[in-house]
């Protein structure tokens, strides 16, 4: 190869330079609905801990920040991220990070902490997708105007229609009726205020004639589980806002709250300062952006999939989306993703 051509590659890989990527995780746990692909079950999720291990490097999302300040990405760095706060971050995750020895992000959205409740979308899965019998029409008004649903032919949850919930993700479209119905719901419902979202849920309870009862493992953890996180060595908490709102969906006064509010319980729990930030459901604008640069906040993860290296936006750090996949399959996808693709 000429001088030329050697010169215009060491060019284009200065551009873009060595490759960091950002895993997102959620839930630990086997489900038998998931229609957003949370959950990886803990057999998996060890597997994938040990595909790292022998993979690349896997640092703190502080430590890869730092990389990036400095414009020294070390090729194949990974970082472990976990949105929500689920019970099961503390109860399947944590051991097996400790028995690797790999270090974690734990974002939280504070107003769930220590609650006996369901986030909105796991409680429309179960109205909508385990209710054995539901009435046959739904109204109910959604931004402001009234909608109008028909669950015929499935008022009843036969046992074929469960086993096409089980199977389905929101990936593929949806294969009944139910499906259908749960989807054009939340993608209202994940545009309200939390307030709302609140009401709604209580409306479509009472519609369907379910009690207001958590089930436990869909809970988020408790204060003293997220303060014994914060002081490992291994972890670092960061804020996810108050109620897991959608914040480009939000106006600024709301961001600020949302925002500001969840660094101040978390600093004042842990007793630590909070500069980490995720998006809820990846959503957020300008203004949201601006309201963490100046309250504090040193980045900001979002769920679009791109690769980290030295021109990364701090706070518009891109990550992948990790599903329940068996050890090849991972390691396929994790392959892919630290070349850039």
């Amino acid at each position: 190869m000429n001088q030329k051509w050697q010169n215009r590659l060491k060019k284009v890989k200065g551009l873009w330079g060595n490759r960091a990527v950002v895993l997102m995780y959620h839930r630990i746990a086997s489900p038998a609905c998931d229609p957003w692909g949370l959950a990886v079950s803990p057999a998996n999720f060890e597997s994938h801990l040990q595909i790292m291990q022998q993979t690349g490097h896997v640092v703190s999302l502080p430590n890869l920040l730092e990389q990036v300040k400095t414009g020294t990405i070390r090729h194949k760095s990974i970082v472990l991220t976990f949105d929500d706060g689920y019970v099961d971050n503390y109860l399947a995750a944590k051991p097996l990070l400790e028995k690797y020895q790999l270090p974690a992000t734990f974002f939280i959205p504070t107003g769930s902490l220590g609650q006996a409740k369901e986030f909105w979308w796991d409680e429309l899965e179960r109205i909508i997708l385990q209710t054995p019998v539901l009435p046959s029409r739904l109204s109910i008004q959604l931004l402001g105007k009234q909608q109008e649903f028909s669950l015929e032919p499935e008022t009843e949850l036969t046992p074929a229609l469960c086993q096409q919930h089980q199977q389905w993700q929101e990936s593929v479209p949806p294969p009944t009726t139910r499906t259908k119905v749960y989807m054009l719901l939340w993608q209202e419902i994940v545009q309200e205020t939390a307030a709302r979202q609140s009401q709604l849920m209580a409306e479509l309870r009472a519609w369907a004639g379910l009690p207001d009862a958590a089930r436990p493992e869909y809970q988020c953890m408790s204060e003293k589980q997220l303060l014994d996180l914060a002081h490992h060595p291994l972890f670092r908490v960061g804020a996810h806002t108050v109620t897991h709102t959608a914040l480009g969906f939000q106006p600024p006064e709301v961001q600020q709250r949302e925002i500001t509010g969840s660094k101040n319980t978390l600093e004042e729990i842990t007793g630590s300062e909070i500069d980490l930030f995720s998006f809820p459901n990846g959503s957020y604008n300008p203004s949201a952006q601006e309201i963490l640069k100046t309250t504090g906040f040193k980045t900001a993860v979002t769920t679009f999939h791109s690769a980290i290296n030295k021109a990364a936006n701090p706070f518009e750090m891109g990550r992948f989306h990790v599903y329940d996949w068996p050890e090849a399959e991972f390691t396929n996808h994790l392959n892919r993703w630290l070349k850039g693709y």
